[in-house]
């Protein structure tokens, strides 16, 4: 009788963790590989641009590193999914420019600090701190995050030099065809062709091939070198964000 009991037991216990298991993954496929547009921070409204860009999150689905913005430099770092809609945040490297607006990005900043558990649904996404409300998120318009198209560059990491200094005149350019898996553009001086690998979010470039022409400077090795980088990217209407595991690399404007 005893082991009839311990045999019963254990067909409700494996009964009940594969239920747990089915509700976590589903709210797992509600919440990663999406992105959400900040409406609602410490209990205030949000604005759909801030110094001309719209704020965001994304969790990869894959690699467990995600990319936001508050609505000027970019954010990364990596995330942890964790029991009863638990979630952890761990910063990682961002870009480092000043905008006319910090206000939302420093207090989008803290939500990674503070947040331990979110809610969400098929178009809505809470973070929350202790039962606390923390920030309020928005399911991305399908549009929203079109690849395709022409962009310019306007923004490169590069220590030591800004855009200006390294593309004066020319800035370069990618132009996606997504349809097609290939891209082309000019990398401020040589033409460029090749194909490009999509899943998700995911991102990566090459092979490519380029024109030989003779190019004054290091600017091209620079872009270049950062395309090679590219892991995932982020866009929106008018903006496109290359990122390198969780470094943003590059960003571009819609030509």
């Amino acid at each position: 009788m005893k082991w009839g009991y311990l045999v019963i037991s254990a067909v409700i216990l494996v009964g009940c963790a594969t239920k747990k298991d089915m509700v976590k993954q589903g709210d797992t496929e509600l919440l990663v590989g999406k992105k959400w547009q900040l409406v609602e921070l410490s209990g205030n409204p949000v604005a759909e641009k801030i110094n001309g860009k719209t704020p965001f999150l994304e969790l990869m689905a894959e690699g467990g590193r995600y990319s936001a913005t508050g609505g000027c430099n970019g954010i990364g770092g990596e995330y942890e999914l964790v029991k009863n809609q638990g979630v952890k945040f761990q910063r990682g490297m961002s870009t480092m420019m000043a905008c006319p607006d910090m206000t939302i990005e420093q207090g989008f900043g803290k939500v990674f600090e503070a947040a331990d558990s979110y809610a969400v649904s098929d178009s809505a996404l809470s973070l929350l701190s202790k039962g606390t409300l923390l920030a309020k998120f928005k399911l991305f318009e399908t549009a929203s995050n079109d690849l395709s198209g022409s962009w310019e560059l306007d923004y490169i990491m590069e220590s030591g030099s800004t855009l200006e200094t390294l593309f004066p005149g020319k800035r370069p350019k990618i132009v996606f065809d997504v349809a097609n898996k290939k891209v082309s553009g000019n990398g401020g001086c040589n033409s460029f062709n090749g194909g490009i690998t999509l899943a998700g979010s995911r991102l990566k470039f090459g092979p490519l091939m380029s024109t030989k022409m003779a190019c004054q400077g290091t600017a091209e090795d620079v872009f270049f070198k950062n395309i090679d980088r590219v892991t995932s990217y982020s866009a929106t209407d008018d903006q496109l964000t290359l990122i390198a595991d969780d470094i943003v690399v590059m960003r571009l404007k819609k030509d």
